[in-house]
């Protein structure tokens, strides 16, 4: 930190407050603040200096990703948790990639089971829960932690990908498994939606999407379908859906990050699913 100034502001509110008297060249946020900086104009007092966005917390979109990178920002994604004191992965300015949380940062020790799921082990692992001593005895053995996430490891650069969590994983009627997280960051990546759902229909997934008022396209299915055209046909969700409520406006739904709360938003959508007003967009025929 020699020669920098160091300021502390807490959401948006605290940006609007500090980021025109300090013009701030590097920032520490999350994705939700992140994505609203992009609404304001470059030359602004709190942007024209800005070069470089530390995000965490949850994944940024891969357009969200581009769109700094045109504007001369570099976005440097981490990966951690409150019981690893939290960092164990970071990028770096040079090897920044959309998608990718970087390689593990000094002093972990990662290993990563046939199933893709993470565990570390370092002087940054928590002693325990408070007053939870069972609890504890599940997640740490040995020093090591279980962080319950799912990734993937990059051949080229030992980069990780965060596939999502291990309960999150959906089994389909037809016996085959998949993590909605990457579709749905995929989705997200298109401007007018805030959030997206990925949710088994039996042998298919079907995806709930929250846009912004006044948005909609004429055929949502086409539009997402061009933004899923890397995916295996099997995992092209079937039937598209338009959330009647935003997330935002139902208590509960976010957490502090203004990400979904899984648990919760799942089983709104099963209330929804059984209103008969609300009709399906098709994205096409999938596998069987």
């Amino acid at each position: 930190m020699s020669g920098s100034q160091l300021a502390i502001s807490s959401g948006w509110d605290g940006w609007q407050r500090l980021a025109p008297q300090l013009r701030p060249t590097l920032i520490n946020t999350v994705p939700s603040i992140a994505m609203r900086l992009l609404d304001l104009p470059p030359a602004s007092r709190e942007m024209s200096r800005l070069r470089l966005v530390g995000c965490g917390g949850a994944a940024l979109s891969a357009d969200a990703f581009e769109r700094f990178r045109l504007r001369g920002i570099t976005v440097i994604q981490g990966y951690g948790m409150t019981e690893t004191s939290p960092v164990i992965c970071s990028a770096t300015p040079e090897n920044a990639r959309a998608g990718c949380v970087g390689t593990p940062v000094a002093g972990w020790q990662t290993r990563v089971d046939a199933q893709g799921r993470l565990a570390v082990r370092g002087e940054g692992v928590m002693i325990g829960y408070w007053g939870d001593s069972d609890t504890t005895a599940q997640r740490c053995i040995d020093g090591w932690i279980d962080t319950g996430d799912i990734v993937e490891v990059d051949s080229t650069d030992g980069q990780f990908r965060i596939l999502g969590r291990a309960d999150d994983r959906i089994t389909l009627a037809n016996g085959r498994k998949l993590y909605p997280l990457p579709i749905e960051q995929q989705v997200m990546g298109i401007p007018q939606v805030r959030h997206a759902l990925l949710v088994a229909a039996n042998r298919h997934t079907e995806l709930w999407i929250d846009v912004q008022d006044c948005m909609e396209p004429k055929n949502w299915g086409d539009v997402i379908k061009r933004h899923l055209c890397d995916l295996e046909a099997w995992k092209l969700p079937r039937r598209i859906f338009i959330m009647p409520q935003s997330l935002a406006e139902i208590p509960g739904m976010l957490t502090a990050k203004g990400t979904p709360v899984r648990p919760r938003a799942i089983a709104q959508i099963r209330i929804w699913q059984n209103d008969p007003s609300i009709s399906a967009q098709s994205i096409g025929a999938a596998a069987q």
